[in-house]
């Protein structure tokens, strides 16, 4: 019972480490124009999108990186990994399909996800 309360609660701390560090990022004024542009209209957030993103993105750490490493510098090191790979599936994504989606913003993002996915899995391991 110990094991499983700890487990929910590291999946807790990692949601909520997630969604307050990531709003640093999402917040900085230079987000604005860049989601208007790609939006055509005010910005309009899809909650139900979000709250799935940031209840889905922990188990990539507790699936693969707990089993992984062995300590918080691997912790750190698989987490970049894991930040890479999901930021650059959704950034070349989105520059794929949409044309206002540009190479700049594509990269600072991918390098904000690979950083951010590894200080989270760096803290909560």
């Amino acid at each position: 019972m110990l094991q499983t309360h700890s487990l929910i609660l590291n999946y807790v701390y990692f949601v909520i480490l997630l969604f307050v560090i990531d709003l640093i990022w999402l917040s900085q004024p230079l987000h604005i124009p860049f989601y208007t542009q790609i939006q055509k209209s005010p910005i309009v957030f899809d909650k139900l999108a979000a709250i799935l993103f940031y209840l889905l993105a922990p188990l990539g750490f507790f699936i693969f990186i707990k089993p992984l490493a062995i300590n918080k510098k691997q912790a750190l090191y698989y987490g970049c990994i894991m930040g890479f790979l999901m930021y650059s599936t959704f950034d070349l994504t989105n520059k794929a399909i949409f044309s206002d989606y540009t190479w700049d913003y594509a990269v600072k993002d991918v390098i904000w996800g690979t950083l951010l996915y590894g200080v989270v899995s760096y803290i909560l391991y």
